[in-house]
């Protein structure tokens, strides 16, 4: 999906490449977040390789050769790289450059959003996609090149298909996300309720993959072997009602998940709404129980109140814990209460101090 996207005391006493500090800070990112220069116009997502820390698969609007401005013709996926000293990324090749043909004679028209995991021995990337015969708002899959980080765009198959219920009433498999647990592979997204063009909720959904072996295999939503809809309960569930799920980490056998609250009227980082879209952080034993990851959520005051999106874990060079996202202006004062710095922002985090080992 593309948007433009106190009185307690948090013992987050760390030692992070930035610097050393001898005092806890009150919320994560209080005093040890820090801006970084993205690649252009609401570049915000980035998901970073399972095994160079600073090379992230990111969003980047297609425009004219040479130019870097919001006038636009649509999305690609490009490779960038983060220089961890000068805070900056910078472009190291495109992934993904629509318009291309996709398996099963359909034309991408738009690809946005990514992640990538590394599961058996693979890179798979997962990203958002829309076009030419591919339904609404849905889901793409590939497996990505290890040693060249490339794909084979005849290889891009849909898995997960934008979901038409009724005339003019749909839901979205929008910002897909993976997660490795217990030697397993999960897929999760961004199911939003549109009726008449106009959104009326979102959750997040979430499946598990199994391979169908063929030679050149696929993955599907396990027991279906072929793409199924974002609104399946034979095969995918609802795992966190009211929250748009960013990213999935498996650390000391749990599940922790980063994600931005869509109460009520609140459906897009933009709104200014009490809490809307700040930053969540759960954890969880159950990777597709019914709205599992709603049941146990940090306590908001040891986190920032400014909006955002995208807000991601990544592992910073020194092999800490942080968390990467885009950190949105508002007037309103409620996000003022806990603030950090807008942009393209990263901050360390300790799970152990918002949960207790």
């Amino acid at each position: 999906m593309t948007f433009f996207c106190w009185s307690i005391t948090l013992t987050l006493i760390q030692q992070v490449y930035a610097g050393d500090y001898s005092t806890p800070e009150r919320y994560a990112g209080e005093r040890t977040a820090f801006g970084l220069q993205s690649t252009g116009c609401n570049a915000s997502v980035f998901a970073q390789a399972p095994e160079d820390h600073s090379l992230f698969l990111g969003r980047q609007m297609i425009t004219k050769d040479g130019e870097n401005t919001c006038d636009g013709r649509g999305w690609k996926i490009v490779l960038d790289r983060l220089d961890w000293t000068t805070k900056t990324f910078e472009i190291v090749h495109p992934v993904i450059t629509p318009p291309v043909e996709i398996e099963g004679g359909r034309r991408l028209l738009n690809a946005y959003d990514p992640d990538i995991v590394e599961f058996r021995g693979e890179y798979w990337l997962t990203f958002e996609c829309v076009g030419d015969g591919i339904p609404g708002t849905s889901t793409c899959l590939v497996s990505v090149d290890k040693q060249s980080m490339t794909v084979e765009p005849k290889d891009i198959y849909v898995a997960i298909e934008g979901d038409e219920v009724s005339p003019g009433h749909q839901y979205t498999a929008a910002d897909p996300k993976f997660l490795v647990f217990e030697q397993h592979l999960y897929l999760y997204w961004t199911a939003i309720n549109i009726v008449d063009k106009k959104w009326m909720s979102l959750s997040t959904r979430g499946t598990e993959l199994i391979s169908d072996d063929l030679p050149r295999p696929h993955l599907w939503a396990r027991g279906k072997g072929r793409a199924t809809p974002a609104l399946d309960p034979g095969a995918n569930v609802q795992v966190w009602p009211d929250a748009d799920v960013f990213s999935l980490r498996e650390i000391n056998g749990a599940i922790y998940v980063t994600a931005g609250a869509a109460t009520g009227s609140c459906l897009t980082p933009s709104i200014e709404a009490d809490g809307c879209f700040s930053l969540q952080i759960s954890k969880s034993l159950e990777p597709l129980g019914l709205d599992a990851f709603a049941k146990q959520v940090a306590d908001p005051n040891l986190l920032p109140t400014t909006s955002q999106e995208y807000a991601r874990f990544i592992v910073e060079p020194n092999g800490g814990l942080a968390i990467l996202g885009t950190f949105l202006p508002h007037s309103s004062n409620w996000f003022k209460q806990r603030p950090i710095p807008q942009g393209v922002t990263a901050f360390p985090i300790s799970v152990e101090a918002l949960f207790g080992k």
